[in-house]
């Protein structure tokens, strides 16, 4: 509220309509949050704090859109992101789920690929590869990524259960 009062008496700091959709954003007011970020001009920010200033706006924007679903959206400011960024690893990770939401696992599956290559043995890359992996039928690739996982996570339930499923399928297959 203090936020909202502070812009309609004057303030169009473009700061404060970042944190204004910034807050919507964390109360789950989605399109509200959506609605403030198109009001933001970039151009009014200082030189001299643009590009941070464009990189939150940027990462805000795919947040929000990713909040609703809406991941083609949100893969276009990822993509930004991590052409501005490339060796930021949220924004490449972000990118692969949009991807995979988006149901381009080839593409969310290279990203991962190249995570995992820089840096190996991170949990929750490992299991997103095994996932990728499974939504396009490579079930060996599929299972070998989720045997690393249980590896590295002996009391995934979820895993373990997937592991199961696979030597079932696999048996029948003689494999």
């Amino acid at each position: 509220m203090i936020l909202k009062n502070e812009y309609e008496n004057g303030n169009k700091s473009q700061d404060i309509l970042y944190h204004m959709a910034y807050t919507y954003y964390k109360e789950g007011r989605f399109f509200d949050s959506l609605d403030t970020l198109k009001k933001i001009e970039i151009n009014e920010v200082e030189n001299i704090r643009r590009t941070a200033f464009e990189d939150d706006f940027l990462y805000l924007n795919g947040r929000v859109l990713f909040e609703l679903k809406r991941y083609e959206e949100a893969i276009k400011f990822y993509k930004k992101l991590k052409e501005r960024n490339p060796e930021n690893l949220d924004y490449r990770y972000k990118l692969a789920c949009s991807y995979g939401l988006n149901n381009e696992q080839e593409d969310a599956i290279e990203i991962l690929e190249e995570i995992n290559k820089e840096t190996p043995g991170m949990l929750y890359i490992v299991k997103k590869l095994g996932h990728a992996y499974d939504q396009i039928k490579e079930y060996k690739k599929a299972r070998a990524f989720f045997n690393y996982a249980l590896k590295l996570d002996p009391d995934d339930k979820i895993i373990r259960r997937r592991l199961e499923e696979y030597h079932k399928y696999f048996s029948l297959l003689g494999y």
